[in-house]
């Protein structure tokens, strides 16, 4: 009976340190969370400029991605800020879609960096000044 107990024993002994490094938890940041559930990557969120190229007749248009979900473009004529388009935005690996209402657009694939945005392999965006980003 004896030995049966110390076998218990060391059994026990022996899965308590198993047991508990299953039960620890990662922490998660909060820019980890928002992409998880929230589907909103942090590394978009800003006002950007798309780039225009060697076409100085064209007016560029900025584009808005705000951390709630939420995005606005327009461009910038004659003195005024014209909206061209709102709506919603998420992403899911490396993807962006942008919703209108009930649709959602076809998947983009993007890449974002401190001051470059790029969906798909034609369209890039600058980061702004932020200067100018908050007028």
């Amino acid at each position: 009976m004896k030995s049966t107990i110390r076998i218990m024993t060391a059994i026990i002994l022996s899965a308590i340190p198993f047991c508990t490094s299953l039960a620890k938890t990662q922490k998660m940041t909060t820019d980890r969370y928002d992409l998880l559930f929230h589907k909103v990557d942090k590394s978009i969120v800003g006002t950007w400029e798309m780039n225009v190229g060697n076409q100085p007749d064209k007016q560029p248009v900025f584009c808005q991605f705000n951390a709630n979900g939420t995005f606005i473009s327009f461009n910038y004529t004659e003195g005024f800020y014209h909206v061209i388009g709102k709506g919603k935005w998420l992403t899911e690996d490396n993807v962006i879609y942008i919703l209108h209402g009930e649709e959602k657009s076809a998947p983009i694939t993007y890449e974002a960096s401190d001051n470059r945005l790029v969906f798909g392999e034609q369209v890039s965006y600058t980061k702004l000044n932020p200067a100018y980003a908050s007028r």
